[in-house]
């Protein structure tokens, strides 16, 4: 691998990090409220390592209200598909820690793939 290919996946490595990661803080305020974040959820519900996320790096085009200068991770939304129980299975979690679970345009789209995923 050249210098410069490990530099853009250690960009995308650090992104995705910023992305997934939530403060201890914050999950803790969940569970405090009875709740799971979204990520916990779908680890979860899916059968250990075999859920591969969709639209991980998807992000909205909202300038209005300031929203040009709001970073929403994943606009809101963690969707892909792995297996339960050994079965295929599709799945969208909205993540309440990104703008209390807002429905954004890219969180739309992101959920119409995962039900026409789901039609074969």
């Amino acid at each position: 691998m050249h210098g410069d290919d490990k530099r853009i996946i250690g960009r995308i490595q650090k992104k995705r990090q910023k992305i997934v990661e939530v403060s201890p803080e914050t999950t803790e305020k969940r569970h405090k409220g009875g709740q799971w974040t979204a990520r916990e959820r779908i680890d979860y519900f899916f059968d250990k390592g075999t859920f591969t996320e969709i639209g991980l790096f998807v992000t909205h085009r909202t300038t209005a209200f300031g929203l040009d200068k709001k970073d929403i991770p994943a606009d809101g939304i963690v969707t892909g598909f792995g297996k339960v129980n050994g079965r295929y299975v599709v799945a969208a979690s909205e993540d309440y820690l990104a703008m209390a679970g807002t429905f954004g345009e890219q969180h739309g789209k992101k959920t119409v793939i995962c039900r026409r995923f789901c039609q074969g």
